[in-house]
């Protein structure tokens, strides 16, 4: 069985934000690695080549991750039960282990919150170009 990769993007959600962590789960497509960013919609990903990241350092494999705190591990798989991405499961894990109060119904909330609002983020960018592309005519990549 192959590893699942986890990574962390570094970014700013706009300037005069702190830096904040992403983390992502690796995604082999047709021999290209991505980064599944939402990690909730596997109908339609919002993945980003992984080439294209300039701030990304490697989080270790995901069964890595769930082997720091077995316990820890062993409520957020049974919370899911197979429902959700090694990605949300993650992001749980990792709330979880920087508040041991939360819980884990929470971490759950917050991590499919996070994938949500990616998804949005994304929805609006891909709005965005479109209604730029159509105000300026034809949009040639090539020479942008």
């Amino acid at each position: 069985m192959a590893s699942i990769e986890l990574f962390n993007i570094h970014y700013r959600a706009s300037v005069g934000t702190p830096p904040m962590r992403l983390l992502c789960q690796g995604v082999d497509v047709a021999g290209e690695k991505l980064l599944w960013v939402d990690g909730l919609d596997v109908a339609n990903p919002v993945v980003i080549p992984l080439a294209s990241v300039r701030s990304l350092e490697w989080a270790g494999s995901f069964r890595e991750l769930m082997a720091t705190d077995l316990e820890l591990a062993e409520r957020v798989i049974s919370e899911v039960q197979g429902e959700y991405s090694p990605t949300i499961m993650a992001r749980m894990f990792v709330y979880m282990s920087h508040d041991p109060d939360m819980h884990v119904e929470d971490a759950l909330d917050l991590a499919i919150k996070q994938g949500a609002d990616l998804i949005c983020a994304d929805e609006k960018a891909h709005a965005s170009f479109s209604r730029a592309a159509a105000n300026t005519g034809s949009f040639d990549l090539a020479r942008a």
